[in-house]
């Protein structure tokens, strides 16, 4: 039985620890700054504290959702995508859309009715989509 093995030539090593280094930059970046994030609603925020958002449609009615919805976490000095209603979504051209913030803390601590009934939220955003445009196409909180 015969085995052989490859051994690369001093030029074919430095060449190959290249290119796994720049697979790892990929694969450790992800396709996030990649990504199109123009169709969606971004969340920045400038707190010291990771917040919990989510979007519906419910306007003009301010309360939260029967069922809790799913939300997005947003770090501290951080950005993230509401991704659930695009902006091409006809019901946003001629509908507000309710934003809520609500503390990560909040989530983690209450059930959704105790924050249902409580109206345990930081913060609420009633935007259109030419709202979003003049804005710069973000929410920004606080």
């Amino acid at each position: 039985m015969l085995i052989s093995f490859y051994i690369p030539k001093a030029g074919h090593i430095l060449r190959d620890s290249r290119m796994l280094c720049v697979w790892i930059l990929l694969f450790v970046m992800g396709c996030e700054p990649f990504a199109d994030h123009s169709n969606f609603i971004e969340v920045k925020n400038h707190s010291g504290n990771t917040i919990n958002c989510f979007a519906v449609f419910i306007y003009p009615d301010s309360l939260l959702p029967l069922s809790k919805p799913r939300f997005i976490e947003v770090k501290h000095q951080s950005r993230g995508f509401i991704d659930d209603y695009s902006f091409n979504d006809s019901r946003f051209e001629r509908n507000k859309i309710t934003i809520f913030i609500l503390s990560k803390d909040t989530v983690e601590k209450y059930n959704w009715d105790d924050i249902r009934a409580n109206y345990r939220i930081l913060k609420r955003y009633e935007v259109t989509l030419g709202d979003i445009t003049n804005m710069g196409g973000f929410v920004l909180y606080p």
